[in-house]
Formats: structure tokens, sequence, C-alpha cells
């Protein structure tokens, strides 16, 4: 749980700052140079965008590990009605040997 919760917390900054940069592509470049002269360094912006490519990255490996485990999720429920299906047909034939038996047992008593 505390692991979903840091996660949860860096979407929630990657966003911020997918939207800071989003406003800042939108000013353009002359008056982003502006903007980041006023409120920060060059290299504080440029470790901003990498921070947020990293969060992305993060972001990337957490859906993908989503789409595994979706995955093994259907996979584990097709086993399981294969296996109720087996199971079914199981009953069935067990019903069926014994019908057999008795009807054999009947015959061999009839016989002797």
């Amino acid at each position: 749980m505390h692991a979903v919760l840091i996660i949860f917390v860096d979407l929630v900054i990657l966003f911020n700052h997918l939207d800071k940069l989003a406003k800042l592509r939108r000013y353009g470049v002359a008056k982003a140079v502006v903007v980041v002269s006023r409120n920060a360094s060059t290299l504080e912006v440029w470790a901003k965008e990498k921070e947020v490519a990293g969060l992305r990255a993060s972001l990337n490996t957490l859906m993908s590990e989503i789409q595994c485990l979706n995955k093994l999720c259907t996979e584990r429920k097709e086993a399981k009605d294969s296996l109720r299906k087996k199971g079914k047909k199981i009953e069935e034939f067990d019903g069926r040997r014994s019908e057999l038996e008795s009807i054999y047992n009947a015959l061999l008593k009839d016989f002797f």
C-alpha cells in the first residue's frame, strides 16, 4: 500500500511538471526564457525535465506491469474455467462408469 501511495504522489508531481512544461512551451521560446529567468535557473529547469523524464519512465514501467498483471489474471481465469470444464467431464464419466458398474453387477447376479 505504501508503494502505491508513493507512486501516486510521484504521478501527481509528474503531472504538475508536465503542466508547467506545457505552459512554458505555450509561451514560446522567448517568453520561456523570461519565465525561466524569473522563476528558476536553466539548470533547475533541466533538472526538472530530467526528473519528469524519470517519472515518465516509472509511469511506463508501472503501466507495463499493470498490463502483465492483467494478462496473468486473464490466463488464470481461462485456466480456472478449463479446470472447471474438465471436472464436469470427470463427474459425467464417473456417473456413467457407476451406471455401467451397477448394470454389470446386476447381470452377474442374474447370471449366477
